[in-house]
Formats: C-alpha cells, sequence, structure tokens
C-alpha cells in the first residue's frame, strides 16, 4: 500500500471517530465543547489560570488571530487534525518497528479513545496528549535515545503535566537498561545489585 492511500485510509479512520464522537454528544460540537474551551478560543484573559494543558488552545489562538475566524469553528477544526495527528503518529510509529500491527494498533487506539472518554464533555484541550502518551510508550519500547525524551518532555511543559515524565523516563532508564525491548527474559534491574532483583 502507498504511502498516499495509507494517509487518505487514516484520513477516513479521523473522519469516523470525529463523526463518533459527536453522535455520542448529541450530533452538536458546540454543545460538547466546554466553558473553558471556549474561553480558550475567544481569548478570555483567565484561560492559562483555568486550562492545564495550554498547547493546543495556544496554537487555535494564534490562528484565530491570523485568519480572523470563529474561534468555535477554528477550535473544532484544531480537534479534528489533532485527532488525525494522533492517528498517524500512531500508525506510522508502530509501523516503523512492527509493520504487522500498526492497522490494528492504530484503530483500537482510536475506538479505545472514543470508548473510554467522558461522553459529557470533551476536552479538546487534551488531544496533545493522544500523541505524547503514545509516543512516549513507542520510545520506551524501542529504546529511543534521550533526544527524544527531550523533545516530549519541551512539548509537556506547555500542558503542565511535565513532571509526571521525570520519574517515567527515570524508571525506564533503571528498568530497561537493554537496547531491545523484546529481549524482556533477560532484563535486569539494573538498580539492584542483588541476584534476587534478577528475572534470569
Amino acid at each position: 500500500m502507498t504511502r498516499l492511500a495509507t494517509i487518505l485510509l487514516l484520513l477516513a479512520l479521523t473522519i469516523v471517530e470525529f463523526r463518533a464522537l459527536a453522535l455520542l454528544h448529541g450530533g452538536n460540537w458546540r454543545g460538547l465543547i466546554p466553558a473553558i474551551n471556549y474561553r480558550v478560543a475567544e481569548g478570555t484573559w483567565d484561560w492559562k489560570h483555568s486550562a492545564q494543558r495550554v498547547l493546543l488552545p495556544k496554537l487555535a489562538l494564534r490562528a484565530v488571530h491570523f485568519l480572523r475566524a470563529d474561534p468555535v469553528q477554528v477550535w473544532i477544526t484544531f480537534v479534528f487534525l489533532a485527532l488525525l495527528l494522533a492517528n498517524c503518529l500512531t500508525y506510522f510509529l508502530t509501523a516503523s518497528h512492527w509493520p504487522e500491527l500498526a492497522a490494528g494498533i492504530t484503530v483500537a487506539c482510536a475506538a479505545g479513545f472514543v470508548a473510554l472518554q467522558d461522553h459529557q464533555i470533551m476536552m479538546g484541550a487534551d488531544l496533545v496528549d493522544l500523541s505524547v502518551w503514545f509516543a512516549f510508550a513507542y520510545a520506551v519500547f524501542s529504546a529511543r535515545p534521550w533526544y527524544w525524551f527531550a523533545a516530549l518532555f519541551a512539548i509537556e511543559l506547555h500542558n503542565r503535566e511535565v513532571a509526571v515524565f521525570i520519574p517515567l523516563y527515570l524508571a525506564a532508564r533503571c528498568l530497561l537498561p537493554l537496547p531491545h525491548w523484546r529481549d524482556w527474559r533477560h532484563w535486569g534491574w539494573a538498580c539492584c545489585p542483588s541476584p534476587l532483583c534478577r528475572w534470569e
């Protein structure tokens, strides 16, 4: 399958996911956007203090000012683009190491997001975390170098959850000392010198 065909299929998956989210909320996107997201989209002064994840709102707000468009329409467009980015990232990162699993994992992640979310409210500002947390899991399991984690660390500075990455990264470095995660039977607990702490 060509890259273009893959992207078109990912776009179709995102449209289905987007429509499913709308239907779960009665088909009214404006009704499922919480008040804080309206304040974000409209640029109300207190949005930075109320929102915990501000990267997507910052980008949407700049697009509103640049395009001079309806804030809510821009916000909904950014929700769609965030879903598309998450699906593309999930597929292509997985396919780079495990091509036979990529399609299934991508569909499962999209379905899981729709099934497990709060069906009474849609926190669009959280959508960046779909991509960030998947990229973090991928980095752990594929033993990415330190600068991969540093990039995710920088992104999460805007999402005010960056502290979570400090213990996760240290734990990953401690518990996964080998370069290939598939060698799970030979993992050693690097931070524990006792033979009792080893899997072997």
